[in-house]
C-alpha cells in the first residue's frame, strides 16, 4: 500500500543516525617554508638560487634558460603545417610524423 510506504519512509528520515564515527579529522596543515627566490626567472640570481646551488646541479646541469616569451639557443623550429596528398579515394595529410587519411 502507497500510504505504508509514506510513512515507513517517514519513519527512515525521521531515525536519529549516530555517523560520528565516520567523521576524519585530518588536523592542521602545516606551515611549509618557502625557499624559492624572488629574483625573476632566468636571472643570474634565480639561476644560482634555484638550480646551481643544488648538490645535484654538477651531476644533472640544466638546459639555456629562456624567459617567457624568448627562444632559447637550440629551440626547434615549428612544425610546418601538414601537406594533402590525393590518393585516388583519400586525401592524406602528414606531417612525417603522424598521418591522417580523409575519405573523398
Amino acid at each position: 500500500d502507497a500510504t505504508d510506504k509514506r510513512e515507513a519512509l517517514q519513519t527512515c528520515k525521521e531515525l536519529p543516525i549516530d555517523v560520528s564515527h565516520l567523521e576524519i579529522s585530518f588536523g592542521l596543515v602545516p606551515e611549509v617554508a618557502v625557499t624559492c627566490s624572488q629574483a625573476q626567472p632566468c636571472s643570474e640570481k634565480w639561476l644560482s638560487d634555484e638550480y646551481g646551488a643544488k648538490a645535484w646541479h654538477s651531476r644533472a646541469p640544466t638546459a639555456a634558460c629562456a624567459a617567457c616569451g624568448t627562444k632559447a639557443a637550440g629551440t626547434l623550429p615549428p612544425t610546418p603545417a601538414p601537406t594533402p596528398i590525393s590518393v585516388g579515394v583519400a586525401t592524406v595529410y602528414s606531417t612525417h610524423a603522424a598521418f591522417m587519411a580523409l575519405n573523398k
